[in-house]
């Protein structure tokens, strides 16, 4: 989506910050996805199993709440794109 609105700006920190930009394709999903899928699957899964039976019912309340996570971005695309995705990785964290 970003690419598509900024088209003129799309590669300016892989062509401009080669450095920057590889120390953050190593370091975003270790320090960022890593924890925000322990918090938001494992935890939430697990704390949550008395109160909330049901695995619809937890995947749907994950998704949800991974997307509030998501408001300090004030961007309504971010926080619909973090509900679509936490509701396909609580999905597969649920049949899995």
């Amino acid at each position: 989506f970003y690419g598509l609105v900024n088209q003129e700006s799309w590669f300016d920190m892989p062509l401009n910050s080669t450095d920057d930009w590889l120390i953050l394709l190593i370091a975003y999903p270790i320090l960022s996805v890593l924890p925000q899928e322990l918090v938001f699957r494992s935890y939430f899964f697990h704390r949550y199993k008395r109160i909330l039976p049901q695995k619809p019912t937890r995947v749907v309340l994950s998704a949800t709440v991974f997307a509030l996570a998501h408001c300090v971005y004030d961007n309504w695309v971010a926080i619909a794109l973090s509900f679509a995705g936490g509701l396909l990785f609580a999905y597969t964290y649920a049949h899995s």
